[in-house]
């Protein structure tokens, strides 16, 4: 009965979203202080990752033990998250949100004294970075589960886009400023920066004021609560299919990380200015598309929308191996730079669109755990993905393994259009429309 109800007042609030636009959030300032806070958090994440790599390899001076750091960062988010939700569900998210915050300014504080106290060794820093990571693994469901509680179902769409477009600015000022932060003020500063991030967006949660009713959460044990996300989860063919769509777009991200610095270097034989250029191209793409969904949202069908960043998506991995022919030709910079910003408002694009979608696929009430679950899931693809990329970089040429990638996601785009599984995703009205055009 929930999800009818609520799926109808999701497309009954079609005609009121007509009207919304940016400046209107100006009148909710509780969306206002979250946003800020979120934005501090997303800035001391990035300033954390170059910091924390930075620190590791001055500690160990082993490559192996950074990429070691990285790997265990990912745990959290794919182990611990899952069942972090169905926790999350049956607290105040208010204070989750607060007490991880704080945990994660202790925790870097704590790693300052014993960088200060000359005492700090690789080991300790693994074990520290790990508790970010888990606080971070029980912060973002009840990010997810704030967020349907300061915004109405028309404002979704505007206030995912500034989420995921302002996070993606905090991301990139965060890369340049902790590279800054270093240079300037050492790694003191660096810390200091990163663990005032997290302290200052802890005390805007502070006076916002949530209405959550927990009486029922708080009645069930764990073990339910948990179950019952499972199998939500599990009955939901909207919410599966759109994280299986989320675990595609991390699998189409991935090929091109993982195999980026190659290509650069040995394929194009060019140098790390062209690595900063695919960069910058990329990042400003995913910003603008961010941006750009709740415009394009009202005038292009969800379907289509998919499809064509589908196509778009394949076809970069097509452009990115075609680029080898023409490596030192004139058209090479503006031929990547293009495809590049192309991929990156599609990719922008289609993630916006997935979190508004999967947001407005989950009773409130259930918000917590099955972002935790979706989440997880939809991580898993990028080891999953770097395996198998990694396993066939053995076997072919990189030119060869970005051609089959970029004709596999078309193949899998045709498969889902085809199926009828993109058009699952419209709204009950416009498949309405569209079975009446068939009949008549």
């Amino acid at each position: 009965m929930i999800v009818f109800m609520q799926t109808y007042v999701r497309y009954t609030s079609n005609i009121r979203r007509q009207d919304m636009n940016f400046t209107d959030f100006r009148k909710n300032t509780s969306f206002g202080k979250f946003l800020c806070s979120f934005l501090l958090n997303r800035l001391g994440d990035s300033v954390d990752v170059l910091t924390m790599s930075w620190l590791i390899y001055l500690l160990s001076g082993s490559a192996a033990v950074s990429a070691l750091a990285m790997g265990i960062n990912y745990i959290p988010s794919i182990v611990i998250q899952p069942l972090a939700g169905a926790w999350v569900e049956r607290m105040h998210k208010k204070k989750v949100l607060i007490l991880m915050d704080l945990g994660r300014f202790l925790l870097v504080m704590l790693i300052l004294a014993l960088y200060l106290g000359k005492v700090l060794a690789p080991y300790m820093l693994l074990c520290i970075t790990f508790a970010v990571s888990t606080l971070e693994a029980f912060r973002s469901p009840a990010t997810n589960g704030v967020l349907p509680r300061l915004l109405k179902e028309e404002e979704y769409e505007y206030g995912t886009s500034m989420l995921q477009g302002g996070g993606r600015i905090m991301e990139l000022a965060g890369t340049g400023l902790a590279g800054v932060l270093i240079a300037w003020l050492g790694i003191y500063g660096a810390l200091l920066v990163d663990a005032s991030c997290f302290l200052i967006a802890a005390l805007l949660i502070l006076p916002l004021g949530l209405q959550e009713e927990l009486q029922s959460q708080q009645a069930e044990s764990y073990g339910k609560t948990l179950k019952e996300g499972i199998s939500f989860l599990r009955d939901s063919r909207r919410l599966l299919l759109l994280v299986l769509l989320c675990g595609l777009l991390n699998a189409m991200l991935t090929p091109m990380q993982a195999l980026q610095s190659a290509l650069v270097k040995d394929i194009y034989q060019k140098g790390g200015e062209t690595l900063s250029f695919m960069g910058a191209a990329l990042s400003g793409g995913m910003l603008l598309g961010a941006f750009l969904y709740p415009f394009l949202a009202k005038r292009v069908a969800i379907d289509k929308a998919l499809l064509l960043c589908g196509i778009l998506n394949g076809g970069f991995y097509l452009v990115l191996a075609g680029c080898a022919l023409i490596a030192q030709n004139i058209f090479f910079y503006p031929v990547l730079g293009f495809s590049s910003l192309v991929f990156g408002v599609s990719i922008g694009y289609l993630n916006t669109a997935l979190a508004v979608m999967i947001m407005k696929a989950i009773p409130i009430h259930y918000m917590s755990r099955e972002t935790g679950l979706a989440n997880a899931l939809c991580l898993a693809a990028v080891p999953a993905t770097s395996f198998l990329v990694s396993a066939a970089a053995r076997l072919v040429k990189v030119p060869a393994l970005l051609t089959a990638s970029g004709i596999l996601f078309l193949l899998i785009m045709a498969m889902l259009k085809v199926s009828g599984k993109l058009n699952e995703l419209l709204p009950d009205d416009s498949k309405a429309g569209r079975n009446e055009e068939k009949w008549n």
